[in-house]
């Protein structure tokens, strides 16, 4: 645990911390709270607009601080989203559960989308994707199994244009 932690830390540190300080020292009328707002609202792709750096017309080097600007939110961005996906890869760190008020087993429309009255076990078209959890490895297995009705036979060389298809 001590370790996410630190990576949460970091995190906060060279995304929005430090990033908020620069902003509060380059943008005229910015404190460092509005700076970690922008920071903030920005990274998490609230984007509101109401603060929008290098707006000011007589900035020195404005359109170099636009371009470094981009390059942040880009990299932090970046950063944020593998950050959140490591941790949803994290079982023990998956809140999804938490939040989630019906089982997903137990979730008629899944059932329904799975096709599991039609072809047990498989989802449409044979396609299924399930979790194995094996100590602390989970590992994602996709299984197809086509139907009868999909593959041609290889004694059938008609192409699929020439084919009657009406019902006898």
């Amino acid at each position: 645990m001590n370790e996410e932690l630190l990576e949460i830390s970091i995190l906060i540190i060279f995304c929005l911390v430090i990033p908020a300080s620069v902003f509060a020292a380059l943008e005229p009328g910015w404190d460092f709270l509005d700076s970690l707002y922008y920071c903030f609202i920005s990274l998490t792709t609230i984007g509101l607009g109401d603060y929008i750096p290098g707006d000011s017309p007589d900035q020195p080097y404005r359109p170099l601080y636009k371009v470094l600007t981009t390059c942040y939110l880009l990299t932090g961005l970046t950063c944020l989203m593998l950050t959140l996906t490591v941790f949803y890869d994290i079982p023990q760190l998956n809140l999804s559960s938490v939040f989630s008020s019906v089982k997903l087993d137990d979730d008629p429309e899944k059932m329904r989308l799975s096709g599991s009255g039609l072809c047990p076990g498989y989802g449409i078209g044979g396609l299924v994707m399930r979790d194995e959890y094996s100590g602390d490895q989970r590992r994602s297995i996709v299984q197809i199994r086509p139907r009868a009705d999909d593959s041609p036979s290889p004694e059938d060389t008609t192409p699929v244009h020439a084919r009657d298809l009406r019902v006898h």
